[in-house]
């Protein structure tokens, strides 16, 4: 280390970990979705419940009990 500061790098199936069961937003291709994290698998998909899909106002458009977001889909995870 020798006084240097090293950068911490989280490994994505870390960070979902941390992310089970709270809310997330997700931003995919298709638009923003917000809802609670319920599963992911090793492929990074993720499996959300209580979700709503959001315009780009940020008001909701229309709500899903579940819903299943393929990682190909997907371009940000973070809580909200």
């Amino acid at each position: 280390m020798n006084g240097e500061q090293t950068e911490r790098t989280v490994r994505p199936l870390d960070f979902l970990e941390g992310l089970l069961n709270k809310r997330v937003i997700v931003t995919t291709r298709h638009g923003i979705y917000t809802g609670i994290l319920s599963s992911y698998d090793q492929n990074l998909n993720l499996t959300v419940n209580d979700v709503s899909l959001l315009d780009d106002a940020g008001s909701m458009v229309r709500t899903h009990k579940q819903l299943l977001l393929y990682s190909g889909f997907i371009h940000v995870v973070r809580e909200a």
